[in-house]
């Protein structure tokens, strides 16, 4: 039993670890985060770990040669347009106007260039395994049913999904119609991207809209308006049922890391009225 249980996002591959020692170690990291809020239920938190289900050896690799791919390349057109990019006409290599959106990422929300481009590499490596590698879909079957089975075995008060953890427990949640939740917050959600998620999600979205999950009671969503990911920042406009939707500020240079989010006042206000009761 747990009185919180996360769903982690990208970047979370825990190397050497086994799958239960790695879930305990990021579960402790989320408890640490948490624990800014004096919540005695924080204490009693779980993690549903799925990244070893997804990421492969090919994974590896300076940000450079990862950016080369060209599974990178085809997802960060979409993403990049999402968020107001027009492309431009570039003459020179190939991989040009993939470093010349990352650049345009870099100055748009004022990061470093370096950090961008790893992170950019990271993040659609894997969403492009979960979501669009037609030869891995008994991963993504996997990751989910992992997910599914975390919720019913800890049976949590909250349910808190971080970036692309946001989308397979979406899936998770929809899949699994006996689970119930009372509460699931998402962070940095990803589940509105147009191309790249939103119109990949099973089931698919109808007429234009997601919807939530009939098996959990509230659904609130959390966004930094500088996070990459988080976009569009409000899902409301896309998911029918979403209780409440947040536009917040984390951090300048903490655009999506989840720390930074669980240790914020407005998750922590959330979390205090989901693990209370008092969103029902």
């Amino acid at each position: 039993m747990a009185d919180v249980l996360g769903i982690h996002g990208v970047g979370n591959l825990q190397v050497g670890l086994q799958p239960e020692r790695a879930a305990a170690a990021i579960a402790r990291r989320w408890a640490d985060s948490m624990s800014v809020h004096g919540l005695p239920a924080t204490e009693h938190v779980e993690v549903a770990y799925y990244s070893h289900l997804l990421i492969t050896e090919h994974f590896h690799g300076s940000a450079d040669i990862l950016l080369e791919s060209p599974e990178v390349t085809r997802l960060l057109a979409p993403w990049v347009a999402a968020m107001g990019y027009r492309e431009e006409v570039t003459s020179g290599r190939a991989t040009q106007p993939v470093r010349q959106m990352c650049s345009w990422l870099a100055v748009k929300y004022r990061l470093d260039h370096a950090l961008v481009r790893r992170f950019v590499a990271i993040y659609l490596k894997e969403v492009h395994e979960y979501f669009h590698n037609e030869r891995c879909v008994h991963q993504r079957i996997s990751a989910r049913d992992l997910v599914g089975a975390a919720i019913r075995r800890c049976a949590p008060r909250v349910v808190i999904a971080h970036s692309l953890g946001s989308a397979i427990g979406y899936e998770a949640l929809w899949s699994n119609p006996d689970l119930h939740v009372d509460t699931l917050i998402t962070l940095g959600s990803p589940l509105g991207m147009p191309h790249v998620v939103f119109d990949r999600l099973e089931p698919p979205p109808q007429d234009g809209k997601g919807a939530k999950p009939p098996n959990v009671a509230t659904w609130l969503n959390v966004a930094d308006v500088g996070d990459l990911v988080a976009i569009p920042t409000h899902l409301s406009k896309h998911f029918k049922g979403l209780s409440v939707d947040i536009e917040t500020s984390i951090g300048m240079f903490d655009f999506h890391r989840v720390s930074s989010y669980l240790r914020s006042p407005l998750v922590g206000e959330v979390l205090t009225n989901g693990l209370t009761g008092r969103w029902q």
